[in-house]
């Protein structure tokens, strides 16, 4: 017979073979499945953080466009690009589109190529080393990128325009380094680094850093083996941020090998701890049990020793146990038999008891579980697991607390405390799964006993879905609350049930005031009440209105409005609720309007160019005339006195019509000296005949030096606009319009008397009423163009804007002062003349020259008889016809032989001057040329010189003129 093996060596040798078997299959097969899991949820994160990040990314490109639009659309924008007035353009862009957020805006005059903003203050950021910045204005309106170095910009440009005349360009520019707020985003979330392509490698484009390493893409993240899974300075994963952009997201693998690491020795613990307690077991084993069997073989054997061993022969396999069966048979047969049958009766019993329990639990919706004086788990059912994610063994033995995310330390204990003191019977808490998503549950606590120990029997519901529907409506309320349009929410009995904060700033009415009145209290009596019959017979069968509709506020104003209304249904199909969304466009009307007038006026302008033009036909002959009246009226002075006043008439006559043409855009008016003081007394004089006798006139002027350079005619208009405002101040009653001279000196330093005027000498003209003034909400707009306090149809609003225009273009300043019933005073700064005496206003009466030989061409007969007989006068031989066919008849016969002089009407019908004297050079004739015309800007100074057109005349001129 084989000899037994030893029991003690059999145990230790099977224990180990099984625990290193099983460790070696268990813990591979876990490490597989967390490591993948790690890198699952490595993709996830870096998924939503790359969507985080182009949701910034697509916010900053929204804002750059939008806010380039809004320049481009900005009516003072566009009225000071027309107007020319580059500092007002400069204020605006300073005040109202300032640097923000790494974004700056400017603005290019389509005609002169400047760029806004400029002066003192006005920073003008280096956006490309070497690339001037005119470059960046010839790119389109979506926002492009621009890499210069290691800077990475956006730029959008969107043209400014008044129908189809281009004002200039508006120019966006985003900058990445200079968005400080994008910057402590990327480093809130975690979201990696924003790369582009530079060179050989990839920079930052945050920054302006290098990123140096391996990059490899989220879909060949999964295929690398775990120990090819590295960071800090060798693999990154790459992402594009936008589909066709080069910007990407790139991120360390650093928390992934964090992971990984941490994984491995949490199962080389786990192997060192499960073997080592192999052995611990296995040593009590032989220790406790093999001794105790020895010691029972040899008392057994005394009591048996009278009987012979019933199982002597049973071979067991171990020499122990074939020992204790041949002692203890006989005595423990009856037992075993006895103890059978107890256990058979006691076991039914509880297998009854337990399944009942175990169907109770484990059926039960709620979670169910139980934890000891100490917070930790006993036992966890089955939808404790489904909330959890975790088994019922992952569960047991880990403290219950720290399930709850959102509760503090401190906090935690005094929560304990109340649920073992019975205080806690029902509250919501928010707690993570084992995949790391937060849900909300409902706990329930109550006292048990536990193996005979005190424990707590605990219930959790989930109520995540509660929790989300509660937070939507939240949301939801909020977004309404917040939207600038008025919402309000009416029943089936048209009964106001709602209304959100733009409502109350919409229509002035308290929410609690409004909230139970009928729909009629924004009814308004601009529209008739059919149209809202009709309204509500929309929506009562169920059909959305929208439209334009005029509402009244709680002050009775009517505001016109941009309104939708849709019917609110129920599960049943019924309505239930009706919704009105309105939209205040009062203000866009209003700029409509003032769009409209300025149109309006620019229509005007341009009819009045072109009668202003033939006009100059008019006084030419008039002026060459009456000078030719005082040239036969030596001996009568009465007759020359009224032909001096018709042709002083006449010169103001053709100033007035230069600056209609100056304003309709077709000539620029020439700056020379004139007295002040003369311009001031004439306007004076005119305004006494227009004004009321109510408006007394008083002027006092005390100057020893007056002499400025500018446009007469433009002051001329500066004095009767001030002059017309102050008598429309006194509104009708009886007042004084004082009108003052003086001079006075400015340091340049910002002091007084204006801080805008340079270091020099200044006449100031004041302009005083005693009317009813203005309050500061109207000072600081009256510059403003289409700004008027006047009734609508009364005035334009671009008096004192065009005053402002002309003050600042003679070098000067404009300062108003005003209280309410007070008055106003206006105060003009104009520079002194550098001369130090005027410039004489008329050429040497008697200009001695030779006989010459002229040719004339003009198509209006007393043009021609003028010119005639004032060359006559001088004693020139002078022919003037009225054609430029006759002229060429004339050159073909011989009768341009020897001529002196050709002057050329420009304007006549067939042909132009310049064609005629184009096509006399053709025929060999050779003599200088003079080109009369009252719109010198449509002749280019290089085409004349290519024809040999010695000089331009103006019309209207003068005796000397003609002679110079």
């Amino acid at each position: 017979m084989k000899k037994p093996r030893s029991f003690a060596r059999s145990l230790l040798w099977t224990l180990l073979t099984f625990e290193g078997v099983s460790l070696l299959f268990a813990l591979g097969w876990f490490f597989t499945i967390l490591e993948r899991s790690y890198r699952d949820e490595y993709l996830q994160h870096l998924h939503a953080n790359q969507t985080r990040l182009r949701l910034e990314m697509r916010e900053r490109l929204s804002s750059l466009t939008e806010r380039v639009r809004t320049v481009s659309t900005d009516n003072g924008v566009r009225v000071n690009l027309m107007l020319g007035l580059s500092h007002r353009i400069d204020e605006i862009i300073a005040t109202r589109y300032g640097p923000r957020h790494g974004m700056h805006v400017f603005v290019q005059e389509a005609q002169s190529g400047r760029i806004h903003p400029v002066g003192p203050g006005m920073n003008r950021p280096t956006l490309c080393e070497g690339v001037p910045m005119e470059n960046f204005f010839a790119l389109g309106a979506r926002p492009t990128p621009f890499f210069c170095g290691t800077r990475t910009l956006l730029v959008a440009t969107v043209p400014v325009k008044r129908q189809d005349e281009l004002l200039g360009t508006v120019l966006g520019v985003y900058v990445f380094q200079e968005d400080g707020a994008f910057r402590r985003e990327l480093e809130t979330i975690g979201a990696g680094r924003i790369v582009r392509p530079y060179k050989a490698g990839f920079v930052d484009v945050c920054n302006g850093t290098s990123v140096e390493g391996d990059f490899v893409i989220p879909a060949e993240l999964m295929k690398l083996p775990w120990w090819d899974v590295r960071g800090h300075g060798g693999r990154y994963v790459m992402a594009p941020l936008e589909d066709g952009r080069v910007l990407s997201v790139v991120y360390p693998l650093t928390v992934l090998q964090r992971k990984r690491a941490g994984l491995v020795s949490t199962l080389s613990v786990i192997v060192l701890v499960v073997l080592a307690g192999t052995l611990l077991v296995a040593r009590i084993i032989i220790r406790r049990v093999c001794s105790p069997l020895d010691l029972l073989v040899r008392e057994a054997g005394q009591l048996a020793s009278a009987q012979e061993p019933r199982f002597i022969k049973t071979c067991v396999g171990y020499q122990e146990i074939q020992a204790l069966a041949a002692s203890f048979n006989r005595v423990l047969k009856s037992f075993w038999d006895l103890q059978g049958r107890i256990r058979q009766s006691a076991q039914r019993q509880v297998d009854a008891s337990e399944r009942r329990y175990r169907v109770l639990v484990e059926t039960s919706p709620a979670g169910i579980l139980t934890v000891d004086e100490t917070g930790v788990i006993l036992f966890a059912n089955k939808a404790v697991c489904d909330i959890t994610g975790y088994g019922s063994d992952e569960l047991v033995s880990v403290p219950f607390l720290s399930l709850l995310s959102d509760v503090r330390l401190g906090e935690r204990e005094r929560l304990w405390n109340e649920i073992k003191s019975g205080r806690v019977a029902s509250r919501e808490f928010r707690l993570s799964n084992k995949a790391g998503r937060e849900i909300w549950v409902e706990l329930y606590a109550g006292p048990m006993m536990e193996e005979d120990r005190p424990a707590r029997l605990l219930c959790m519901v989930d109520v995540t879905a509660r929790k989300v529907t509660e937070l939507e409506r939240e949301r939801l309320a909020i977004a309404i609350e917040q939207v600038p349009e008025a919402v309000f929410i009416a029943d089936r009995k048209w009964t106001i049930q709602y209304v959100n904060a733009a409502f109350e700033r919409m229509f002035g009415w308290k929410r609690a005031e409004v909230l139970g009145q009928p729909l009629d209290v924004l009814r308004s009596d601009a529209i008739d009440t059919q149209v809202y019959d009709q309204i509500r017979q929309t929506l009562s069968s169920g059909r959305p209105w929208k439209g334009m509709i005029p509402t009244r506020t709680r002050q009775g104003k009517s505001i016109e409005g941009e309104a939708s209304a849709t019917p609110i249904f129920d599960r049943e199909g019924r309505i239930v609720n009706y919704v009105y969304i309105q939209r205040d466009v009062s203000r866009e009307r209003e700029l409509e309007r003032q769009i409209r007038q300025s149109q309006k006026l620019q229509a005007i302008g341009t009819l009045a160019g072109g009668i202003a033009h033939d006009f100059n036909n008019i006084l030419t002959a008039i002026m060459g005339n009456a000078q030719l009246a005082l040239m036969y009226a030596k001996g009568d002075e009465r007759v020359r006195e009224r032909m001096e006043r018709i042709f002083k008439g006449c010169e103001r006559a053709r100033d007035m019509i230069r600056q209609i043409l100056t304003f309709s855009r077709r000539e620029e008016r020439a700056f020379g000296p004139f007295r002040l003081t003369e311009v001031v007394s004439e306007a004076l004089e005119l305004l006494r005949a227009t004004l009321p006798a109510t408006v007394q006139i008083q002027r006092e002027f005390q100057v020893t030096e007056d002499l400025i350079r500018g446009d007469p005619t433009q002051i001329h208009q500066v004095i009767m606009n001030l002059g017309t405002n102050a008598a429309h101040a006194l509104e009708g009653r009886v007042g004084v319009l004082r009108v003052k001279c003086r001079e006075i000196a400015s340091t340049g330093r910002g002091e007084p008397p204006h801080a805008d005027l340079q270091p020099g000498r200044y006449v100031c003209l004041s302009v005083e009423d005693n009317g009813v003034g203005m309050d500061r909400h109207v000072l600081e707009r009256v510059f403003d163009p289409f700004f008027t306090t006047k009734p609508r149809g009364q005035g334009t609003g671009l008096g004192l804007s065009v005053v402002h225009g002309i003050v600042t273009g003679h070098g000067g300043a404009l300062a108003i002062e005003s209280r309410p019933g007070e008055g106003t005073t206006v105060r003009v700064y104009l520079p002194l003349a550098q001369e130090a005496e005027e410039a004489a206003r008329e050429r040497s009466q008697a200009m001695p020259v030779n006989r010459m030989k002229v040719l004339g061409v003009d198509d209006e007969e007393l043009v021609r008889e003028m010119l005639r007989e004032m060359l006559e006068l001088e004693g020139h031989e002078a022919s003037v016809v009225g054609s430029a066919e006759e002229v060429i008849e004339a050159a073909q016969g011989g009768g341009c032989t020897g001529l002196d002089v050709l002057l050329v009407d420009q304007t006549m019908p067939g042909m132009t001057g310049v064609e005629l004297v184009k096509r006399l050079r053709e025929m060999g004739v050779r003599a200088p040329a003079v080109i009369c015309t009252g719109n010198t800007a449509c002749l280019p100074k290089s085409r004349l010189e290519d024809l040999g057109i010695a000089d331009v005349l103006q019309k209207p001129f003068t005796r000397e003129d003609l002679l110079a």
